[in-house]
Parts: C-alpha cells; sequence; structure tokens
C-alpha cells in the first residue's frame, strides 16, 4: 500500500508568548476538572518549525501563518519528543476537547477561546511520543496548532500503512460517550471520539483512521430545512465549510458508511435515500478504487425505523454492487447488553461502542488479512 504519510507536507509555524494553560480532567464518575498552570519560563525553550516536525492525523489545512488547522473528529497530531520540556500554542473558540496521550498515557485538554500556551510536558527527561486529537466534532469550532515549544528535538512519526475511513454522524462522532444515559444532557465535554467503534478498531490495527461525522446530519435534508447540509456535501471537504480535501492524500484499505439513523428517525424517504446512498458509494468506489467499502448501520434506532432504514441501505448496497461488480457487507450494530450501554440521548454508551469495535474488527480482519491488537475490555457489569 502507498505511503499516503510521505505525500504530506509537514505544518506549522513560528511561535509567539502567550500566557496561561489549563488542563481538565473528566470521567464518568463526575470528579470535577483538574487545573495545572504552567509555570514561568524557567528553562530555554526553542520555537520548533511545524513543517517538519509533525505528522498530521486526519484531514487538515495550512493556514496563511502555517499553522495546522483541522476541525473533524479525531483529527489532530502527532510526533516525537526527546526532552523534558513541551509546550503547545493553540487557538480555537473555547469549545473544543482534546486528547493529549504521552506514551500511551492520555489525558483530556479543554481549550480556552483565544491562542494560548499549554503545558504538555513538564520535567519528565525522555523520549516521548505525543498524540494529539480532537475529542469533539466540528461542532465546537476548529482549532489550530500554532507552533511547539521545547528544550528538545521534535520529530513527525511515520505514517502506517494502513488506512480507515468513516463517514457519520453523531455515532462516530462519539456524542455523549462519556456520560451516563439515555437522559444525560449533551455538552462537547460529554463527547469522546476517541471511545467510539471507529478510533478502538483503527487503534487496534494500528491504522490511521478519518472519520467525517457530524452530529444530525444524513444523506437528506431534515424536513423543513432543505437547504441544511448533509454529509453528502460535506464527506469530500478538509472540515464542514471548508475547500475540497485531495482525495489521493490519503488512500484508506476501508470505507465505512455509517447514516441513515437521521434520515429515517420518524420517517421513511426510500426511494430518496436510496437513490442518495447509491450515489455515494458510487463516489467513494471512484475516489478510493483499490477500498472495500462497507455499509454500517445501527445501534440508535428501533422499530419500523430501524426496518425502513435497514432494508433502504440492502437495496442501495445491493445495486451498487450489480453495477459496479463490488460487494458492500452490511454490518448492523446493536447496543451492548449491559455495563455502559448508553451516553447522552441514547447514543451508545463505552461497552456498546466496544462491542460495535469488536464486530467491525472481526470483518475487517477477515477481508483484509489484518492482525489486531486487543481491544479494551467492557466495563465490570458488562454482560460477555
Amino acid at each position: 500500500m502507498q505511503d499516503y504519510g510521505q505525500k504530506r507536507s509537514g505544518r506549522v509555524c513560528r511561535a509567539l508568548s502567550f500566557l496561561a494553560c489549563s488542563l481538565f480532567a473528566w470521567s464518568l464518575t463526575g470528579s470535577g476538572p483538574a487545573v495545572a498552570e504552567s509555570r514561568p519560563a524557567d528553562v530555554k525553550l526553542t520555537t520548533i518549525a511545524i513543517e517538519e516536525a509533525v505528522r498530521p492525523l486526519g484531514r487538515f489545512r495550512l493556514t496563511a501563518n502555517k499553522g495546522l488547522e483541522f476541525a473533524w473528529p479525531g483529527s489532530g497530531a502527532e510526533f516525537a519528543f526527546d526532552g523534558s520540556q513541551l509546550q503547545a500554542v493553540i487557538k480555537d473558540k473555547g469549545k473544543t476537547w482534546l486528547d493529549i496521550e504521552t506514551n500511551g498515557t492520555s489525558r483530556p485538554l479543554a481549550l480556552k477561546a483565544g491562542t494560548h500556551r499549554y503545558t504538555l510536558i513538564e520535567g519528565s527527561e525522555g523520549r516521548h511520543v505525543v498524540r494529539m486529537t480532537r475529542r469533539t466534532e466540528p461542532r465546537s469550532g476548529r482549532t489550530t496548532l500554532l507552533a511547539l515549544r521545547a528544550d528538545g528535538k521534535v520529530s513527525a512519526t511515520p505514517a502506517p500503512d494502513r488506512g480507515i475511513l468513516v463517514i457519520g454522524d453523531s455515532i462516530s462522532a462519539g456524542y455523549g460517550v462519556e456520560d451516563q444515559g439515555p437522559d444525560c444532557r449533551f455538552s462537547f465535554a460529554t463527547e469522546n471520539h476517541n471511545a467510539t467503534y471507529a478510533a478502538l478498531a483503527a487503534r487496534a490495527f494500528g491504522a490511521e483512521l478519518h472519520s467525517i461525522a457530524v452530529s444530525g446530519r444524513g444523506l437528506l435534508p431534515r424536513s423543513g430545512r432543505a437547504s441544511a447540509p448533509t454529509m453528502a456535501d460535506s464527506f469530500g471537504l478538509v472540515f464542514p465549510g471548508g475547500e475540497a480535501w485531495p482525495s489521493d492524500t490519503f488512500r484508506p484499505a476501508a470505507v465505512i458508511v455509517h447514516l441513515g439513523t437521521n434520515d429515517f428517525y420518524g420517517r421513511n424517504p426510500r426511494a430518496a435515500f436510496v437513490t442518495a446512498y447509491t450515489r455515494l458509494l458510487t463516489d467513494l468506489a471512484a475516489r478510493y478504487p483499490d477500498a472495500r467499502l462497507y455499509a454500517a448501520f445501527g445501534p440508535m434506532l428501533s422499530g419500523a425505523d430501524r426496518e425502513n432504514a435497514e432494508a433502504a441501505i440492502a437495496i442501495a448496497s445491493r445495486k451498487h454492487a450489480q453495477e459496479s461488480g463490488r460487494p458492500v457487507p452490511l454490518l448492523l450494530f446493536g447496543p451492548a447488553r449491559s455495563g455502559h450501554i448508553y451516553g447522552c440521548n441514547w447514543h451508545p454508551g463505552r461497552d456498546s461502542h466496544i462491542g460495535m469495535a469488536k464486530k467491525l474488527v472481526a470483518q475487517l480482519s477477515i477481508d483484509l488479512g489484518w492482525a489486531a491488537e486487543p481491544l479494551p475490555a467492557a466495563s465490570p457489569q458488562a454482560a460477555p
């Protein structure tokens, strides 16, 4: 497979000095946020030009000042750092949460409005692999990594040779997964893309993941919102409202279309949906001729809504297979039987996402011949 990491130019900029940083911890137990402030600059830090220093994760855009701008869930940057002091200069609207993972251990970071300097590593000498990814979807606004400041060497990590693309909605974005549902109230603090089935499966395979997901969207506009954007409008963009993403920069081996929940909730637009879904599959097959396509659905709808959605997806998948000669396997997801079943507003909880990831991993392992690392264990309350 092509090493698509080599197709990317490097990123981001010259540093400015800004005050303050905040690191916030969030957990299902409801414990309050823990705050860590940056110390004064006792150690001389060098501004690192991002151009050759980081590997972008997911889709991105270089800004006029060579910042790395990203918005899709799970997008961000990864790099290796040899030293003991590391800061990042980040611009945001103040609604985004990131995961900062260092040598496999992650912590959440709530970004503040404006441009601020955040301490990522302090006092821990040695080699560190740092992974910075968005927990939240584009609705929280775009994030720009402007600079790194460090007392040691920063270098881009190598890109994996496996890739997965997911096109979805709130389920794939990780809506409400960090809270106990189904009746909890959503906030961006409860959203975590890194706990989703797609992120778990990609990590198990060691694959790069592009998640193109926005809550509330499907393939068709909702009633009374004829001009509202759909995922058919957005899936080919660098981020919603941005320019087109060049598809030759990322060549996934698997493309999972996980749409239909918003289209069939309380209605049955079968004919229009089949047309739109078939068109999407045709477009994806043309963009990614070497990728296997999958049609995923669930686990939120039930009754007639679910039956109607599954029937329409099956019709579109069969139609594409007949026209192209390429089958589109159907992956039907259900909720966990116990444990953390639901997040906010009946969205899948952590154990439901783990169960969905198991199904996806099993299918891709057979079709692609990929070996996988073990998935996270379900909660002790979850049924086997």
